[in-house]
């Protein structure tokens, strides 16, 4: 490989896709973040176009609210004790 090693690439790789994909990289730090103070379930607002986004990450809607003639799904997601990356 030129020099670099298994490890090194795999972390190359894992910036680059999060660079592609900054929100999924995002969500991925705060459930990573949140398992590690031991959170067991995370709990998002998501907008109608958002739902998608979230629900490819795990997360199942669970509610729905409107905030006037804004719905706002209430999503969440089980935390297990594997990381995202």
């Amino acid at each position: 490989m030129g020099g670099m090693s298994l490890f090194r690439l795999s972390s190359t790789l894992s910036s680059l896709a999060t660079l592609f994909k900054p929100g999924a990289g995002l969500m991925a730090v705060i459930e990573d973040l949140a398992r590690a103070r031991s959170v067991t379930t995370l709990h998002v607002q998501s907008s109608i176009t958002a739902e998608g986004f979230y629900k490819k990450l795990g997360y199942v809607a669970v509610n729905e609210k409107f905030h006037g003639a804004e719905r706002t799904i209430m999503m969440e997601k089980h935390l297990d004790g594997e990381r995202s990356r």
